[in-house]
């Protein structure tokens, strides 16, 4: 019955869960993006879930080493089977990564059934954009950036995760390398030359409808100029140009960069929680 979800794993590699169930995802792609996101050869991954009501899947849930559980948008009545299964098998549920609905109810079914509890480490907000911007007329230009800019994109993502505090630290040099070669990074540089802000763009799997506006970041002392505003809403046309939506997360206490997406036009349309099971 469709009150009564029984709980299945899947027992399949991590690559056959992605391959059966990625067009479920596509279709509610802002809530299911974690998933999306999963490695299919990622050997860290150790239990792919599946929760089903009758022979329908409902919801899906991937238990990574060591890490954290990451979750689909799970019906309410499905949550207490889950964490049921968890415990019952002795799964270490070290984080929680999921829409807030869901992953804040499994934290209570969790603490409810082990003791364990959870503080969260962050909110994360998924914002859509589907229509052309206009971009403020500001000093300077868009330009991809070049191997001449790397030393100083380094630098100034490095300065983005301190200031940002980031929960997973990204090797700054190699994301900088790597988008250079791909010519998927894009710097403001105003008249001095001088690199302003950054940005990284990425249009996405074959089947999504998203492009994706990542790694926005403005040094300090060209903040306020609308520089950021300028470079987003010039990422987001050529993205347009290829994709019917932008997508861009962003942390949900960062005032500055909500005020900013709301102005150019995003609209929050998932949000988002990581939990941390707190030290016993």
């Amino acid at each position: 019955m469709a009150d009564d979800p029984k709980l299945l794993i899947e027992t399949s590699a991590p690559d056959a869960f992605i391959r059966a169930y990625r067009k479920i995802w596509l279709a509610e792609e802002l809530e299911h993006r974690p998933l999306l996101r999963l490695s299919a050869n990622s050997m860290a991954t150790r239990h792919c879930l599946t929760v089903y009501a009758e022979t329908k899947p409902i919801g899906f849930a991937c238990l990574t080493q060591d890490d954290q559980i990451i979750l689909s948008p799970l019906p309410k009545r499905a949550i207490p089977l889950l964490a049921e299964h968890l415990v019952q098998h002795g799964l270490y549920v070290p984080g929680i990564f999921a829409p807030q609905l869901a992953g804040l109810a499994l934290a209570d079914a969790l603490g409810g059934l082990s003791g364990v509890r959870y503080r969260l480490a962050k909110r994360i907000l998924h914002w859509e954009m589907a229509s052309p911007v206009d971009p403020p007329e500001v000093e300077g230009k868009l330009r991809c950036a070049t191997k001449g800019d790397r030393d100083a994109l380094v630098e100034m993502y490095i300065a983005m995760q301190t200031e940002m505090n980031t929960q997973r630290p990204f090797d700054a040099d190699a994301m900088v390398g790597t988008a250079i070669s791909s010519k998927t990074l894009f710097v403001w540089e105003v008249g001095n030359g001088k690199v302003a802000c950054a940005g990284k763009v990425d249009l996405g799997d074959a089947g999504s409808k998203y492009g994706e506006v990542g790694n926005i970041y403005s040094v300090p002392a060209f903040r306020g100029r609308g520089i950021a505003s300028a470079l987003v809403g010039c990422m987001t046309n050529k993205i347009l140009k290829q994709k019917s939506a932008v997508f861009l997360s962003s942390d949900a206490a960062d005032a500055p960069s909500s005020k900013l997406y709301k102005k150019i036009g995003f609209n929050v349309e998932v949000e988002m929680v990581n939990l941390r099971q707190l030290e016993s």
